[in-house]
């Protein structure tokens, strides 16, 4: 039966020939038939990335994955013993010859002009459709469906022409148009098949999985068995993160071609259907199934390398750490050095190792594997966390501190890269270049994040959302002029007045040094309504505590803003306020206030403001949980001369020297340095001064002359032991000036954590400029991981 229905389509395509809506040019150039498995090494398993790499997705691989689906082959029907298999993939409709259409009799003589004229076109668009001519086909099909809506004659049976005419927007690799061609007609006629699955395959690609869903599960309804519909489903949820979905989706594609118990194998679309499977369920974390999916995959494919990885993955999360250890190994000796091999299948991988080492307790060959793992990629987050454990089992307490530390730096990239495939997903491409970008941000690569929204500024015509990030992303590395530039655009598109513009000139004017500017715009703002003081007061407020010195105006502010609802954040400014108000019962009751998880006492200045507020009071209960805390302030992150000030009040309260001396520098192991800090104090203050003074000046310039500026910054935080500010001064001066060798040298000095290894090599053996990792020749990659070994 299958062989005749075949032939009777053939047939009816023949006296009305159109071709099938075609796939994006790039998977056109792909064979039809299924792809030679020893080739195919490098097609992402998705999931991998997510489950091991801290959930990190590369969504446009999905892109690929999903519009890598094929029609299927209609030469290749599956065989007679498959019966239970239920699987049917619709045919698309061949454009109807106008000739059939009658123009209605109740049409008036004007209106069967418009029709007559309507068909006319349409005649000539399907001649060019046929002959080839596919940008002729184009302009008529678009003047013939102008000329059907004239008339008011524009009808469900015109649904494979315009289908057509979307279809050839979607080859030409014009999404916008299909997506938005498509989305009127299924507006008129809502249930039209073939707009439902061109369209949504439009939305994929454009990264629009939710809008892409919501029309397969349409299209689902109106065709139960498709197999192919039920695969580009999973992958949608796939790219939405829908795990039930996702889940519900695989399991109706394997019972479509009989897994696990039916004749399966036989079955012509069981190979691609269970690497769509394997895909989804290793996306979702489901292990049982997804050792079980490995391992029928490679029973089918023994060369699947995708299918060897999620085998030993699947194995070491179960427990089985010798399958774990035999099978990634096996995966990673046939990739590494092959070209084509995406780094988000071999860096997880061997993760995946090191990890069943450690469970095996071979330690040191856990810690020479993740040091292989980090020379690939230095932004590795949970290898960085993996190898201070494997450090601590080695007793190497020190270094084991470096790496944890780093690992905890990098939790907020990771945390990006999450948000942006979720943003992605649901359409929002704005907010993912921002997330994106703010990833590279937070992993140092400031150049990245700058040339991520540069980019996309372009590819969305010079969107303002995206100028506005791009924007603050300049803000934060202190490239105000070039932050000064985004806003002049924006200024042009939304006016001076616009509050969102007034704000961001508030917050340059900050930078530069215009305090009483940056008031001036902020206390309007802030006054005009409730909603621009929500978003606006926060920075009024730093500026009136760190800027202004005014306390008593900061308060009142924070005040009235913690009225409209509760704020972390305003919160802690308000104890800061308070305290350096000398309000010290006031501001230890605002600190008590925050939630535990909000505080951010350990890396945050507040912790030292809260330490402060304490030892002022200088209650017996509050000089206890004062001294309790000394451990967890990083004295060198925010400034040994403000550090010194708490020591000095808890001196002077009565605290031993005993309880303090361990907080000292090394040569300060006395009581007469803390008699001496005023002195101190008064030296750091006019280094804090001069540094201050410098970021002011670095603001208002470019290039040479603003690195100069920080670098002048950087020095003089050194000497007041503000080591944080330093090296955040010194990162900016090499921003702005790549080719120093002053900045460079000043630079390298900073960087004497072990974790920072990377990037001293990268500075030192790249020549000022940052080495490609993943590209170093054979004797620079041993000396790297001797380095970082040592």
């Amino acid at each position: 039966m299958g062989r005749k229905k075949s032939k009777r389509n053939k047939s009816k395509k023949a006296q009305n020939p159109s071709p099938k809506p075609p796939e994006p040019a790039a998977v056109k150039k792909q064979p039809a038939s299924e792809p030679d498995s020893t080739k195919n090494t490098g097609v992402s398993l998705l999931g991998f990335a997510s489950v091991i790499g801290g959930g990190l997705l590369i969504a446009g691989i999905l892109f690929l994955v999903f519009n890598n689906e094929k029609e299927d082959p209609e030469q290749t029907p599956p065989p007679i013993e498959t019966q239970r298999v239920l699987a049917t993939d619709p045919i698309p409709q061949a454009p109807i010859s106008p000739q059939q259409f009658k123009i209605p009799p109740e049409f008036n003589a004007t209106q069967r002009a418009k029709a007559q004229r309507a068909l006319n076109l349409n005649q000539r668009a399907l001649d060019a459709h046929i002959s080839g001519n596919q940008s002729q086909f184009i302009t008529l099909a678009q003047q013939a469906l102008q000329a059907y809506q004239e008339a008011g004659w524009l009808f469900d049976q015109l649904g494979p022409f315009h289908h057509a005419l979307i279809a050839e927007y979607f080859s030409r690799g014009d999404l916008k148009g299909a997506i938005l061609e498509g989305r009127k007609w299924l507006d008129k006629f809502p249930n039209s098949a073939e707009h439902l699955e061109t369209v949504a395959k439009a939305e994929y690609q454009a990264g629009q999985f939710q809008q892409a869903a919501e029309k397969l599960e349409k299209f689902a309804k109106l065709h139960p068995n498709s197999l192919r519909t039920q695969r580009q489903l999973a992958s949608a949820y796939e790219g939405m993160g829908e795990k039930e979905k996702g889940l519900q989706a695989v399991d109706k594609c394997l019972e479509l071609i009989g897994y696990p118990k039916g004749p399966y194998k036989s079955f012509h679309q069981s190979k691609i259907t269970l690497h769509t499977a394997l895909r989804v369920t290793h996306r979702f974390y489901h292990y049982p199934r997804l050792m079980e999916l490995a391992q029928a995959v490679l029973d089918l494919e023994p060369n699947r390398l995708e299918a060897r990885m999620a085998l030993g993955v699947a194995a070491r999360q179960l427990g089985h750490y010798k399958i774990a250890e035999k099978e990634l190994t096996a995966y990673l000796s046939q990739v590494e050095g092959r070209p084509g091999i995406p780094l988000t299948n071999i860096t997880p991988s061997r993760l995946e190792l090191a990890l069943a080492k450690l469970k095996q307790s071979k330690t040191e060959e856990a810690v020479s594997t993740l040091v292989d793992l980090l020379v690939m990629d230095p932004y590795y987050t949970r290898a960085y966390f993996q190898l201070g454990q494997a450090l601590s089992r080695l007793q190497l307490t020190e270094k084991a501190q470096a790496f944890f530390q780093r690992s905890r730096d990098l939790a907020p990239a990771d945390r990006e890269l999450r948000r942006e495939i979720e943003q992605r997903g649901l359409g929002k491409r704005a907010l993912a270049e921002r997330a994106k970008a703010k990833a590279y941000f937070l992993q140092g690569e400031y150049e990245k994040a700058e040339e991520a929204l540069q980019h996309a500024i372009k590819q969305s015509g010079g969107s303002v959302a995206v100028r506005f990030y791009l924007m603050e992303i300049q803000w934060e590395i202190g490239k105000i002029p070039y932050a000064q530039v985004q806003l002049n655009e924006i200024q042009k598109q939304l006016s001076k007045n616009h509050p969102e513009s007034l704000g961001w000139l508030a917050r340059l004017e900050t930078a530069r040094g215009a305090y009483s500017n940056s008031l001036r715009i902020l206390t309007q703002l802030c006054r005009t309504s409730e909603p621009l003081l929500k978003n606006w007061g926060i920075d009024l407020g730093e500026l009136y505590i760190y800027k202004l010195k005014d306390f008593a105006s900061a308060i009142t502010l924070l005040k009235r803003y913690l009225k409209l609802g509760p704020h972390p954040k305003a919160t802690l400014l308000l104890g800061s306020a308070y305290a350096l108000n000398s309000d010290y019962d006031l501001a230890l009751q605002a600190f008590a206030s925050v939630p535990t998880v909000d505080r951010h006492y350990k890396e945050g200045i507040f912790l030292l403001e809260y330490l402060q507020a304490l030892a002022q009071r200088g209650k017996p209960e509050d000089l206890k949980l004062a001294v309790s805390l000394l451990p967890q302030v990083p004295a060198d992150q925010h400034g040994y001369p403000h550090f010194l000030t708490s020591l000095e009040i808890l001196f002077n309260k009565g605290v031993s020297l005993e309880n303090l001396k361990d907080y000292l520098k090394p040569d300060e192991k006395d009581a007469s340095p803390l008699r001496r800090s005023q002195v101190l104090k008064k030296g750091n203050q006019i280094n804090l001064e001069q540094a201050q003074q410098e970021s002011v000046s670095a603001t208002k310039t470019t290039g040479e002359l603003a690195s100069q500026h920080y670098l002048n910054a950087s020095k003089a935080y050194l000497e007041m032991g503000d080591r944080k500010n330093s090296l955040i001064s010194a990162r900016k001066a090499w921003i702005q000036s790549k080719n120093s060798k002053e900045v460079l040298d000043h630079l390298l000095v900073l960087l004497d954590n072990p974790a920072d290894v990377f990037l001293r090599f990268q500075l030192e053996h790249g020549k000022g400029k940052k080495l490609n990792l993943q590209q170093l020749d054979p004797q620079k990659s041993l000396l790297l991981k001797s380095l970082l070994q040592k």
